[in-house]
Order: C-alpha cells, then structure tokens, then sequence
C-alpha cells in the first residue's frame, strides 16, 4: 500500500519517516510535494541544491548531465580551442607565403 503526502497538512515526524526504514516511495511522495510547493521560479536553484547534496554526500560523484545549452557551449569551445591550437601551430612553422595565400583565401570565402 503506498501513502501519499497531503501537500496541505504539515509533515509530522510520523509522517515524515528520515530513518533507513522509510519506504522509498513514500520520500518520492515527499519530495515531489517538496517540489511542487516551491514556487516554479526557484527550481533552478532547488536543482542546484540537489546536485550540490549529492555530490558531496557521494564519495563517487556522478557526472551531471548537461542540458543542450550547455552540451553546445561545451562543443563551441572545444572547437575554438582547436582553431586556435591550429593557427598558433600555422604560425609556428613560418611558411609565411602559404599563410598570405590561406589568409587572402579565407578573406575572400568569409565575406
């Protein structure tokens, strides 16, 4: 039999088991009811207590997934540095009359 929590009576110790006993889908209730009464503007924040809970509660902290955003910034960077890693390279080896020519190309494609 699974209980629920009713988000409009206050959480007892009773009803709010914190030991090892507590069934798990009671703390799911709990929790989700956590959420729900927390104005939708702070769950970013909300979220970010969690994730911060758990990577210092766990001795082997999982990677966090990042959103699509993030993904894409991640993959933006790691582009830039490549170009740059390239060009400093390019600059390097000091074939100055390939460089003109390769400059004067892009100059032409990029406009």
């Amino acid at each position: 039999m699974t209980q629920t929590v009713n988000p409009s009576s206050p959480i007892s110790a009773e009803t709010n088991p914190t030991t090892s006993e507590a069934k798990p889908t009671l703390l799911i209730n709990e929790i989700l009811t956590e959420i729900q009464l927390t104005p939708q503007e702070q769950w970013h924040n909300l979220l970010q207590i969690m994730r911060t809970f758990r990577q210092a509660t766990n001795p082997d902290p999982q990677p966090v997934p990042l959103t699509p955003e993030e993904q894409q910034r991640k993959e933006q960077i790691k582009r830039n540095q490549a170009v740059i890693e390239l060009l400093r390279e390019w600059e390097e080896e000091g074939d100055e009359q390939e460089q003109t020519e390769t400059f004067n190309y892009l100059q032409e494609v990029l406009k």
